[in-house]
């Protein structure tokens, strides 16, 4: 670990996720807060584990405590939340998934201040927008997070035609790759055994052109007869999906990871064990959004787990990330991968690992400068 650039003082905060998701991304905020000496308190619904398993299960070396909490009764709950946060002395608390009017709503009764994380600038600025014209009176908000620049650019767009006051909000850059230490991840000189793509996240015809892959591997026989999909997400429409690739004929082409039955989703165990298993990994971005104002979790998976991603040639622009680019069509990108080499493979990969310990430093670097003001206020403090 770093040496604290806060001093050698103990300092602890916590992330908090209100709804069952996205805590895939809090394990890179650890990270880059524990570069910075703090010890970190994790609170996520009880449902999220239900639902996918222990994210933190597969991840060593981090100063951190993770607590499950149950919403039986969501106002009783919250309040006994609320109550371990106040009273545990955190110097701040970061909220993971910062967008929502009820996310908002538990953050006014929080005397500490305030960091959140804004997934989405559109429902952060139409939240901000409902609330009343005190909404810096309400919420001792410090600063927020984004997961890439061009998500930064979108909420500063947002945030141009509010209050005033947010001009002065500082906004950081945290890139959520961290998913299991590098040495987990990039150990071994990997040789590609089987060309098997794995496509991470939801099955939903809206985000991922999974429609024209079908089409693609039933009209070309070089890529059914030489390519593997790993279908690694459950999903709105996977059911669909997996129906219209049994009439097609193509499941030697395709492997659908197990879902929960309680909640349709893969669990993270299924998840990382497919991931481990592959050799590429296939985003199929198809919601445009992803390049304007949000983020594919596809490409931090690739990045995370060492898999080189195919991607169109403006979106490893817009990302700033190694890949396997393509200017011509998916099905040219797919062709390419039948003779990619060991070589070629090993070369993306080291690029791959450059990427990954490269946001490290840059993570703490964007937190550090960010909190910054926060966390001297809190030294004073506590040496008066």
């Amino acid at each position: 670990m770093l040496r604290s650039r806060f001093g050698s003082s103990r300092l602890s905060c916590c992330i908090v996720q209100l709804e069952p998701v996205h805590e895939e991304i809090t394990p890179s905020f650890v990270l880059a807060l524990n570069e910075l000496g703090f010890h970190v308190d994790v609170y996520l619904p009880k449902k999220s584990l239900i639902n996918k398993g222990d994210v933190y299960e597969f991840i060593s070396g981090l100063d951190v405590s993770v607590y499950y909490w149950k919403p039986e009764k969501r106002a009783k709950t919250w309040n006994a939340l609320r109550q371990s946060i106040v009273g545990s002395g955190y110097s701040f608390c970061v909220f993971s998934t910062f967008q929502f009017p009820g996310c908002i709503a538990f953050a006014k009764h929080l005397n500490i201040p305030i960091f959140g994380v804004v997934h989405n600038p559109n429902a952060f600025v139409d939240s901000v927008g409902k609330e009343s014209a005190n909404y810096f009176d309400q919420i001792n908000l410090k600063g927020l997070f984004v997961l890439a620049g061009h998500v930064k650019d979108a909420l500063l767009g947002g945030l141009s035609g509010l209050d005033a006051r947010f001009a002065a909000v500082p906004i950081g850059v945290v890139k959520p790759y961290f998913w299991r230490q590098p040495h987990q991840v990039y150990a071994g000189d990997q040789k590609v055994s089987r060309n098997s793509l794995v496509i991470p996240g939801g099955v939903n015809y809206r985000n991922r052109d999974l429609l024209k892959l079908l089409d693609i591997v039933e009209g070309n026989s070089l890529i059914s007869e030489n390519l593997h999909f790993v279908v690694a997400g459950g999903g709105v429409d996977r059911p669909d999906f997996e129906k219209r690739v049994a009439d097609r004929k193509l499941l030697g082409c395709f492997e659908f990871l197990p879902v929960s039955e309680m909640s349709g989703l893969v669990l993270y165990s299924d998840y990382y064990r497919a991931l481990d298993g592959s050799s590429f990994c296939l985003p199929l971005s198809l919601n445009k959004e992803y390049s304007t104002s949000k983020i594919t979790s596809a490409l931090p998976t690739s990045i995370g787990f060492g898999l080189p991603a195919l991607i169109p040639i403006d979106q490893a622009k817009i990302y700033q990330v190694p890949a396997i680019s393509y200017e011509g069509t998916l099905e040219q990108g797919l062709l390419s991968l039948i003779d990619f080499s060991s070589s070629e493979f090993k070369q993306v990969r080291f690029n791959l690992l450059s990427c990954l310990l490269a946001s490290f430093c840059a993570n703490a670097t964007s937190v550090a400068e960010t909190i910054s003001e926060c966390v001297v206020s809190d030294l004073f403090a506590r040496h008066d």
